[in-house]
């Protein structure tokens, strides 16, 4: 039940955003350190990190949800375009206040594999990508009745590894740094917690917001 769990999540979510403004310039400054090694070690991770870096755009996103709609029904649907596009909103607005420049803007070490733009703090990808997935995971494992605990850790790990993997896949290609990452992590779990917090408390009427006010 997530109106019992709230306080816990409240604080989990403080201590982190807490550690990534503490930590911030140090988790930038070893980005800017390490990713010219890894990038000139393991050249062959780039395919693949595209891949996992798609997942995480817009269309990667909508062919997600086009998914969703296919095999589910216009509730489902209607959660995941609203959590992603309120994510998406978010996330723009404070690229704007943060104006955090990304990697390869600071450092000619640090190579873009890719075609990116704009300012890097938080990482849309980590934040859209981390609501999203966890999203998916509640909505069709945690709340089937069908599915044992037992068998909702398999699923919950590859969820994990998904979001772990478009994260690593933006800092390989040099589009952000550790700590911008990180946000968008955290606030993608912000969104995720806030979000099936009010869901649970409407869960007879679904499309009823009247609590939330």
């Amino acid at each position: 039940n997530y109106s019992n769990h709230l306080p816990c999540h409240q604080l989990f979510l403080i201590v982190l955003l807490v550690a990534e403004y503490l930590i911030r310039e140090s988790l930038f400054t070893l980005t800017l350190n390490i990713v010219p090694t890894i990038q000139a070690k393991l050249p062959y991770l780039t395919p693949l990190a595209k891949a996992f870096t798609f997942i995480g755009t817009e269309k990667g996103t909508a062919i997600i949800i086009l998914l969703v709609y296919n095999f589910s029904n216009i509730y489902k649907t209607f959660i995941c375009i609203s959590l992603v596009s309120i994510c998406c909103f978010i996330g723009g607005v404070l690229k704007m206040i943060y104006i955090s420049p990304r990697p390869y803007m600071v450092s000619q070490n640090v190579s873009i594999l890719g075609c990116e733009g704009g300012w890097g703090n938080p990482s849309n990808h980590a934040f859209c990508s981390t609501c999203l997935f966890l999203c998916l995971y509640n909505l069709y494992i945690k709340r089937n009745k069908k599915v044992s605990l037992n068998k909702r850790i398999p699923y919950l790990i590859l969820v994990l590894f998904v979001i772990f993997s478009i994260c690593f896949s933006r800092v390989y290609l040099g589009a952000h740094a550790i700590n911008q990452v990180l946000f968008g992590f955290t606030l993608g779990l912000t969104a995720y917690f806030i979000a099936f917090y009010f869901i649970s408390i409407n869960e007879e009427n679904p499309f009823q917001f009247s609590n939330i006010i």
